[in-house]
């Protein structure tokens, strides 16, 4: 079975959470509305350890509730009891009053579920939607343009392009991000991003041979 690989970008928000006895059922893996659990914990961490907010403060005393409107989500590795898992918060739109976030779990580099989920701010006085604050709202914009895929690959990117260069043979420097390159028209560089593929495309002319490097995958 291939499993997917996962790093988190820098800065992202990411919490161990060890796997109990009550996590498990009968079969000793985790019993799946358990994650939702874990989530939302995480969530509220997040408000308040990364965005400065007090969750329970925002629903007791400003009166907003942040239901969820959306939830999917992906199991690829059970997890069992005694296991430690990483989770790892990012976020992938912010809308007027409503918010999609990522939530990878994951141990070892390998990413075991991926869930995607949109809450939405409500007023517990109205009971309708409510447009997030301008404070937290520029939070969660910065929170999110520092720990986007792009704003982490994009120098391994500019660094496998400069290897772009007239060589008389088949053989190629490694960019410190690289730790191997074929001799082959066509090969897959082992990044310190491991969702990152790259083509290494070989252009043969009667003088010399061209090798440049081509982006082919640029996120999950």
């Amino acid at each position: 079975m291939r499993h997917d690989q996962f790093l988190p970008p820098g800065g992202a928000f990411t919490r161990s959470v060890p796997v109990r006895f009550s996590h498990c059922d009968p079969a000793g893996i985790v019993y799946f509305p358990h994650y939702f659990d874990m989530f939302n914990g995480l969530i509220e961490d997040w408000y308040g350890e990364e965005l400065g907010y007090d969750y329970a403060a925002l629903i007791t005393e400003s009166q907003y509730a942040f239901p969820f409107v959306h939830i999917e989500c992906d199991f690829k590795i059970p997890s069992r009891m005694g296991d430690v898992i990483d989770l790892t918060l990012l976020v992938d739109r912010v809308g007027r009053s409503s918010l999609g976030i990522a939530i990878v779990c994951h141990r070892d580099g390998l990413e075991r579920l991926r869930a995607r989920m949109v809450t939405a701010m409500m007023s517990l006085e109205t009971g309708k939607p409510a447009p997030l604050p301008q404070s937290l709202r520029e939070k969660i914009e910065s929170y999110r343009s520092r720990t986007a895929v792009g704003a982490t690959i994009i120098p391994s990117i500019l660094g496998f392009w400069r290897l772009s260069r007239q060589r008389q043979t088949g053989e190629s420097r490694c960019h410190p991000g690289c730790t191997a390159v074929s001799r082959n028209s066509w090969a897959t560089a082992a990044t310190r991003q491991p969702w990152l593929k790259f083509r290494l495309i070989r252009q043969a002319s009667a003088k010399s041979t061209a090798w440049s490097w081509h982006s082919t995958a640029a996120t999950q």
